[in-house]
C-alpha cells in the first residue's frame, strides 16, 4: 500500500464518495475503493471500465485522453511543480527506477525555446 498527499478539495470529494460507497455496499465488505453495482451486487471497477469512462468524458471535451495520458500529464506537472525533483516524482508515481519516471516527463517546450533563443543570442551577438 502507498501513502500520498492530497489537497483538501480532493479529500472532501473522496469523503463524499466514501459515504456513497457505503450505501452501495449495504454493509458488505470490499477492499476496492471504486466500485459499481452490476446485477444488483457491488463489483470492483475494472481497468476497462475506467478506460471507457475517461473516453466518454474526453469525447465530451473534444480531447483525446487515456488513463496513461492522464498519469503522464500528472507526472510531468508534479515534476515541474516540485522544482524538477525526479526522486520525489518517482516516489509519487510509485516507480522504483528513475529511468521509468523519465518516460513520464514531457519536455518543457517553452523552456526549450527560451534556451534556444539564449543560445542564438549568445552565438550571434
Amino acid at each position: 500500500m502507498r501513502t500520498f498527499e492530497m489537497g483538501e478539495e480532493v479529500f472532501s470529494i473522496l469523503m463524499e464518495w466514501m459515504q456513497d460507497r457505503e450505501q452501495l455496499l449495504e454493509g458488505r465488505s470490499m477492499e476496492a475503493l471504486f466500485i459499481t453495482c452490476k446485477d444488483g451486487a457491488p463489483h470492483r471497477i475494472s481497468v476497462r471500465s475506467i478506460q471507457r469512462i475517461i473516453n466518454k468524458y474526453s469525447q465530451c471535451l473534444d480531447v483525446n485522453l487515456s488513463p496513461h495520458k492522464l498519469r503522464r500529464s500528472y507526472g510531468t506537472q508534479f515534476y515541474r511543480l516540485s522544482g524538477n525533483d525526479i526522486i520525489a516524482t518517482a516516489q509519487q508515481l510509485g516507480h522504483d527506477q528513475i529511468e521509468t519516471t523519465k518516460l513520464y516527463i514531457e519536455p518543457d517546450t517553452k523552456l526549450c525555446k527560451e534556451v534556444d533563443q539564449k543560445i542564438s543570442q549568445y552565438i550571434w551577438d
